[in-house]
């Protein structure tokens, strides 16, 4: 007489055939799998899932881009001004010098207009230059753009050759103290995006 146990068949509701190549899952993850195969079972669940993903990672794509595209068409938010886009008086003592520096790219332009204030009709010295050692006196020779004399008001239009940091110095050569008004604007040579 043969002792071994009745063969169960897989429709009988008993545990799955184990052979060669199987692994037995553990016991918390055999109502998972089970779950996992009913839901592959047949084709047209298996289509199904596969659109339904499909949906998913089309809408999920779309609200991606429009969660980080919208923001950038809707801001109202204006770009930092330049340092050298200004309007600002300076008090000069008698025979100093007070300055404004910033960087600005090639072919960019600085343009706008300082006059006296105080006393009417001073005189004021007006140069730019570029960085360097010793005082901005001594580096006068060096200037990029200069004044041909000492004025009381002028338009000027600066066009830096290349990109490097100016500094646009005003020097009071009085023995008094003079009052300037200054007005610049700081002009890109780029096209705007």
């Amino acid at each position: 007489m043969d002792a071994s146990p009745p063969p169960t068949s897989p429709s009988a509701g008993g545990p799955p055939p184990s052979g060669p190549g199987t692994v037995e899952l553990p016991r918390a993850l055999q109502a998972p799998y089970r779950l996992f195969q009913w839901f592959l079972a047949t084709p047209r669940r298996r289509n199904f899932y596969i659109k339904t993903m499909r949906a998913v990672l089309i809408i999920g794509m779309l609200g991606l881009v429009t969660m980080v595209v919208v923001p950038e068409l809707t801001n109202t938010a204006m770009p930092a001004p330049d340092s050298l886009t200004f309007s600002q008086a300076f008090t000069i003592a008698p025979y100093n010098s007070t300055a404004v520096a910033g960087l600005v790219d090639g072919d960019d332009v600085v343009a706008g207009n300082f006059s006296v204030t105080t006393p009417h009709g001073g005189p004021v010295v007006f140069y730019i230059i570029l960085p360097g050692n010793g005082t901005w006196n001594e580096r006068y020779p060096q200037a990029v753009y200069a004044l041909p004399s000492p004025a009381s008001a002028s338009p000027v239009t600066f066009t830096a050759a290349y990109t490097d940091w100016y500094t646009f110095v005003w020097t009071n050569p009085t023995n008094s103290t003079v009052s300037i008004y200054v007005s610049f604007s700081y002009l890109s040579s780029a096209p705007p995006a």
